[in-house]
């Protein structure tokens, strides 16, 4: 008599004991499939000075952008530099020595306990 083959599911040797979930098999599911891509058709070709202007306009959008960033960053510097003078003017005419100048120094966000630094 020939022996029966044996089904090696990973769910079907747990469901036999009482009382245990069954494993889920490991790696890939095999019902999970992705979509099928589908590239878009183009009615044309694309000519080569098409291509050339869209990396032309790409390229002056991105010159553009960086000097815009350089800009930005000049002016943020100015900005920092111009807050820590009027911080340290502030320091100067609030000391931190007398109790009294605690709120104005707070609100020139200066330290309470100590001088204003570089």
């Amino acid at each position: 008599m020939p022996a029966e083959p044996q089904n090696s599911s990973p769910t079907s040797s747990s469901s036999s004991e009482p009382g245990k979930k069954p494993r889920k098999p490991r790696g890939i599911i095999a019902s999970y499939r992705l979509p099928e891509h589908k590239p878009k058709l183009i009615d044309r070709d694309v000519t080569e000075a098409e291509v050339t202007a869209k990396d032309n306009a790409q390229g002056a959008a991105q010159s553009t952008a960086k000097t815009e960033r350089r800009t930005a960053d000049k002016l943020l510097a100015d900005i920092v530099a111009g807050r820590l003078d009027i911080q340290l003017a502030a320091d100067k005419e609030w000391p931190w020595t007398t109790r009294e100048h605690d709120v104005i120094r707070a609100q020139f966000k200066l330290p309470l306990t100590r001088p204003m630094t570089e």
